[in-house]
């Protein structure tokens, strides 16, 4: 509604601010003798609805949602080479990440911008 002319945005969900986020992380180091050492780690997040902007409209809603990333850590006994796999998103959710409304003269066109899909790879280091 409207109060003396203005908008009224009284009693919506603030900006960029989920009422409830938590992240939950685990790892543990397995010590391999003269072979190294395996860290699995895993990670987990869940995130309440948000909304991008004060109006509360269906648009800048981002519903509750939750990622899991998973990895497994490879180091040398003497550290000097690792080797991690990872996959990130195991859900492959794209969550939005940000709104807006673009300029009138384009005819104020709704842009989002989303989270990345599943991603997985190896990536192998060297401390010299």
């Amino acid at each position: 509604g409207t109060i003396g002319g203005f908008d009224d945005y009284s009693g919506n969900q603030l900006s960029r601010a989920p009422e409830w986020k938590f992240t939950l992380t685990g790892e543990y180091e397995i010590p391999l003798g003269r072979f190294g050492s395996l860290t699995p780690r895993a990670q987990y997040t869940w995130q309440d609805d948000t909304f991008f902007r004060a109006f509360n409209k269906d648009f800048d809603l981002q519903e509750a949602y939750h990622l899991t990333d998973l990895k497994m850590i490879w180091n040398s006994p003497e550290q000097r080479w690792s080797v991690e796999a990872f996959i990130q998103n195991i859900e492959n959710e794209a969550p939005k990440q940000n709104i807006l409304v673009g300029p009138n003269f384009l005819g104020s066109p709704p842009l989002a911008w989303y989270g990345p899909p599943r991603f997985y790879g190896l990536q192998v280091g060297f401390k010299y």
